[in-house]
């Protein structure tokens, strides 16, 4: 089995989920009820496809090659495997907090551990001006400007 025919196969089971998670979203109660429910529904539908059409691409190539070159699977991750692993890691943990920690507090962390992932340890002091700032300046413009709530600091109540 080769890693392109995995992807496929990941592609289209992540999509049929997708898909059918979308169908079960709450109808809206006014307006046309299910509108909002098209953007997710072509979200999943398109990953499907492609994930379809990855697979039948794979298996074409595996088939006009009957037992030839195969690429094997790794057994360690390359640097880029780690920092996807690691992103989706962050990304599970920015989760978790978000509603506890507030978004201003969440992001930062996540924003700061993607930036570092990113940059490194040279660039720490412009990670942290970013993240500080992207958070704050987001927040602001939500609350302020738009006059949508984010989660707040359970702390200092903004």
């Amino acid at each position: 089995m080769t890693m392109n025919l995995i992807t496929g196969i990941a592609a289209m089971s992540i999509g049929g989920i997708y898909t059918l998670m979308a169908f079960m979203l709450p109808r809206s109660s006014f307006g046309d009820p299910s509108r909002h429910l098209v953007f997710p529904i072509i979200i999943g539908i398109g990953m499907l496809l492609l994930g379809l059409a990855q697979t039948i691409l794979e298996f074409g190539k595996i088939t006009a090659h009957k037992g030839g070159d195969k690429v094997a699977i790794p057994k360690t991750l390359s640097q880029y495997g780690k920092e996807i692993l690691l992103t989706v890691i962050a990304s599970i943990g920015y989760a978790l907090i978000f509603e506890h920690a507030g978004y201003v507090i969440s992001t930062i962390l996540y924003l700061g551990c993607i930036l570092f992932l990113i940059n490194g340890k040279k660039g720490a002091v412009a990670n942290v001006i970013v993240a500080v700032a992207f958070s704050v300046s987001v927040y602001a413009l939500f609350a302020y400007a738009l006059g949508i709530q984010l989660p707040s600091m359970p702390f200092l109540d903004i």
